[in-house]
């Protein structure tokens, strides 16, 4: 790889501050930086000691004003150098070339940056960089985050859902922990003051924060079309506007004469078919991933269509279709209003929607609790029994299976996580006995069973109304292997305090204190003579 690189700056001129040491910032960013940026040590030394990036690194230090400092690195093809020829048997193909920047903004670079934030904590508006003062060393005034790596899946809503999953929640919940001990306070009363103090409200915001950025982010699997008009047609329909009247055949008349003109038009006209086939013709595996991802397939797919057909009433796409017709190009015209489809896909989508709106799955994702999990479920079936009712809900039958699986990995997901931040194995046999007990884990489960056998029955009356022969298949619940874990794990520890129990009343009778050396009166008394010396003294 060829590393070469080149740096840019943004930043404004440092405010008359007293001089910083700003090499011991310099030292800290490329200790930092080299390991974390994967970046050659003599390349990051050169580029952060340009006149440049000094500017902005000094900046960051004296001003008040500036939070943030990120470096980043990123990838790109080196331009081709004119008469060299590559080595026999090789492709053409350019090395790559490493460009580092620094920055005052954080800011999203794409899928081929990898960036490293340095923030300012707040007690730290200006930077003290004096070498002496190791209380005050520049790693305890800053703090360091990724917000960016090389990858197709380097987002926004990535990256921020992966630190609230796997950093913020743990971090407030071992701090609830830490502050509201529950051995030392009474479980209401730890509910009580967390709830008091604001932590449990911070639990729920995170978990719609996460569940929010999962749904922005499944929004963008459907792409928006958006019809681009010739500029002409536009100025022929704003012309009109202007004048309060529609558009008329004498608009376009010399236009319609241009042979180009027309055959610009026909191309966009087919670009748009090929635009809107893409998603009226769009389909979803309901076999694979989460119930959530189903739900907005269809409301963000209806979203899309009606936007497009907003487009499609528009005076610049009627007036466009208008000028085609007069010019007797009729296959563009017919084509558009019959390959399109989208009358035949807004009427599916809605009839499918009448299941999916408003549908209760977020209860069932953010749900923090067992009980919160079982009045999800509830819900849910609750729901489904409503859109077997009339003949409005159109959601075809082999996909309500794959929807109840789905569901079920929902399921099995949000129990393994509540159940997995509560560390069950570590608690007392009786708060684990009351966390697994039939009013709760069993709970669960038992009501998924009443309610598929509802559910069944449901679908079989909605095909017989539908006129449709269905067989329906074998479940796969894949909550169902989760269940029989947690079965297990009840009974073996509950045989085990049962043990326990037995062996405490047994070495009860059995363990004496031993009888001092000095006072040989005294002896062991063996479990049946305890037994018998016992029965004497009831009699």
């Amino acid at each position: 790889m060829d590393q070469t690189a080149t740096g840019t700056a943004t930043g404004g001129v440092p405010s008359p501050e007293a001089e910083q040491d700003i090499e011991v910032l310099n030292q800290y960013l490329i200790a930092c930086c080299v390991t974390l940026l994967d970046v050659d040590k003599d390349l990051f030394y050169k580029e952060i000691h340009t006149p440049e990036s000094q500017k902005t690194i000094k900046n960051f230090a004296v001003e008040r004003g500036q939070k943030s400092l990120v470096v980043s690195k990123s990838e790109r093809e080196s331009p081709a150098i004119e008469g060299s020829a590559p080595p026999d048997g090789a492709t053409e193909k350019s090395p790559a070339q490493i460009v580092l920047e620094f920055s005052l903004e954080v800011a999203y670079k794409g899928p081929n940056t990898l960036a490293i934030a340095f923030l300012k904590r707040e007690q730290y508006p200006t930077l003290d960089l004096s070498v002496h003062d190791l209380a005050k060393h520049v790693a305890v005034q800053l703090q360091v985050i990724n917000v960016g790596y090389i990858g197709e899946d380097n987002t926004p809503f990535v990256i921020t859902n992966t630190y609230i999953l796997n950093s913020l929640t743990p971090l407030f919940q071992s701090y609830e922990a830490v502050r509201y001990p529950k051995d030392a306070v009474d479980e209401e009363e730890r509910k009580k003051s967390s709830g008091s103090s604001g932590l449990s409200k911070v639990h729920a915001k995170l978990n719609e924060l996460s569940l929010a950025i999962l749904q922005c982010q499944q929004n963008l699997e459907i792409p928006d079309v958006q019809l681009v008009v010739d500029p002409e047609v536009r100025n022929i329909v704003k012309r009109a506007k202007a004048e309060n009247r529609k558009v008329m055949p004498s608009d376009y008349a010399e236009e319609i004469k241009s042979n180009e003109f027309l055959q610009g038009l026909q191309f966009r006209v087919n670009q748009w078919i090929k635009d809107i086939r893409k998603v009226t013709k769009l389909e979803r595996d309901p076999s694979t991933g989460s119930a959530l991802q189903e739900v907005n397939f269809w409301l963000n797919l209806e979203r899309v269509l009606l936007h497009i057909k907003e487009q499609i009433e528009q005076p610049e796409i009627t007036t466009t279709l208008d000028i085609l017709h007069n010019a007797r190009r009729f296959y563009a015209v017919v084509s558009f209003g019959k390959d399109i489809e989208l009358d035949n896909a807004i009427n599916r989508v809605n009839g499918c929607n009448m299941l999916m709106r408003n549908f209760p799955i977020n209860g069932l994702i953010s749900a923090t609790t067992i009980e919160q999990i079982g009045k999800a479920i509830e819900d849910i079936f609750e729901r489904l029994k409503k859109s077997f009712k009339g003949m409005e809900c159109q959601y075809p039958a082999d996909r309500y299976i794959a929807f109840i699986e789905a569901i079920s990995r929902d399921l099995t997901a949000q129990m393994v996580k509540v159940l997995g931040g509560m560390k069950i194995m570590e608690l007392e046999f009786s708060k684990f006995e009351k966390i697994l007990s039939k009013d709760s884990q069993e709970g669960v489960f038992a009501e998924w069973q009443r309610k598929l056998k509802d559910f069944r029955e449901g679908m079989r009356q909605l095909s017989q109304r539908r006129g449709e022969r269905m067989t329906i298949k074998t479940f796969s619940m894949e909550h169902e292997a989760l269940q029989k874990r947690l079965t297990l794990l009840l009974a073996f520890r509950s045989q085990h305090h049962k043990l326990q129990e037995v062996i405490r009343k047994v070495l009860s009778c059995l363990l004496y204190t031993s009888p001092s050396p000095r006072d040989l009166s005294t002896s062991r008394m063996p479990s049946s003579a305890c037994k018998k010396k016992k029965k004497k003294k009831t009699k």
